[in-house]
């Protein structure tokens, strides 16, 4: 609380000139609050005018609402700085307090670097290659091959995952061709086209009339 004021002037009701017949609570003077939706500093330096709590919120007991009878908890007044709004409280005689809220302190969160690193550093190429869709068959024969001396595990990877379409369609027409002029069948052949399994399956099995 940087500032408070115990409101010497007669008190006036909010939205009239008659005076008040009874205390009136302390008004709140405080800084717009920063919505989640809303990260823009274009409302930043403007201030709000509230009243504190005069009556205490009750349960209603049909619907369990919780709501409250104090005609001073809707008020709320903004204002483009602080001066403003303590002369207005001043002028209707309010009782008003200012709260500031602490210092900000910017700090900087590279996400993107950081989660690319420990991906990069927990992440083995098979994890990768399934990430980008290649078949399992094909990240451990690669993997099983010895490859070209200097040859790493991840060129093969790549290799394996350049190559990953070509070899399927292969595969398909080695089974189609297997079969002669029968068609595939298709839990076989929805079977290529959805892995992984966490892919939502390319045949049902259900005819709707």
């Amino acid at each position: 609380m940087a500032l408070a004021n115990i409101g010497r002037a007669l008190q006036l009701l909010p939205g009239s000139r008659s005076p008040a017949a009874v205390a009136l609570p302390t008004a709140w003077i405080h800084r717009i609050e920063r919505q989640v939706g809303r990260g823009g500093q274009a409302f930043a330096e403007r201030w709000v005018l509230e009243f504190e709590p005069w009556l205490r919120p009750e349960i209603d007991r049909l619907t369990g609402w919780t709501g409250s009878g104090d005609p001073l908890r809707g008020q709320r007044l903004e204002f483009p700085d602080l001066e403003s709004a303590v002369a207005f409280a001043e002028a209707h005689g309010w009782p008003w307090v200012v709260a500031e809220p602490p210092v900000r302190r910017a700090r900087a969160r590279p996400y993107a670097e950081v989660l690319a690193e420990h991906f990069a550093r927990t992440m083995s190429p098979l994890a990768a290659g399934l990430v980008q869709g290649v078949p399992l068959e094909l990240l451990l024969a690669e993997d099983e091959r010895a490859g070209a001396p200097g040859e790493s595990v991840t060129e093969r990877v790549q290799a394996a995952v350049a190559g990953a379409p070509e070899q399927a369609s292969q595969k398909r027409f080695r089974a189609e061709g297997r079969s002669g002029e029968e068609p595939v069948d298709p839990v076989e052949e929805a079977d290529l086209e959805s892995f992984p399994a966490s892919d939502p399956p390319a045949w049902t099995g259900t005819t709707i009339p």
